[in-house]
């Protein structure tokens, strides 16, 4: 067996704590994370075995993926997501997305995700290697989105202007 990371990073313009907050709300991926259409919390909804639905829209129609909390450590910023089942799992021996928030100053924090695929065999390692690229992709997408959706506003009707 092999493990395949792909990874991305983005920095963010709020504490570790407030940034972990959103990883940590399990069914709400789809308000910030762009690849995914519709999510929904599905069981346990808080702490580790917490549950995921996410749906995924593309030009062959929708499929979704089931995924589940596995490891949780608020103080480490570490929070690891196993992708259960689903039409829209990869075909590998494991899928993880594993982020990691840390602390940059009081209202900053950086989030790195990596996608680790486990794969067992001549095809699943192919395969991971030539969905690296779009998994990247979407990885990136999913920290910009983070950063993004975690953003100051401005407050409605300043238009930037002070």
């Amino acid at each position: 067996m092999s493990v395949h990371r792909i990874t991305r990073s983005a920095e963010i313009d709020a504490p570790k704590d407030r940034t972990f907050a959103v990883l940590d709300d399990i069914g709400s991926i789809s308000c910030w994370g762009p690849p995914v259409g519709h999510s929904e919390a599905v069981g346990d909804t808080v702490g580790v075995g917490a549950e995921r639905r996410c749906v995924f829209d593309g030009p062959g129609g929708s499929r979704w993926v089931r995924e589940r909390l596995i490891v949780r450590e608020p103080a480490e910023g570490l929070h690891v997501i196993e992708m259960i089942d689903g039409p829209a799992r990869p075909p590998f021996e494991r899928v993880r997305g594993r982020s990691v928030v840390t602390m940059l100053g009081p209202d900053r924090s950086k989030v790195v995700l990596s996608f680790e695929l486990t794969t067992r065999g001549p095809l699943q390692w192919l395969l991971a290697v030539i969905t690296r690229p779009m998994l990247g992709r979407a990885a990136g997408q999913l920290v910009r989105g983070l950063a993004d959706h975690l953003a100051p506003r401005e407050p409605a009707g300043t238009g930037g202007q002070g």
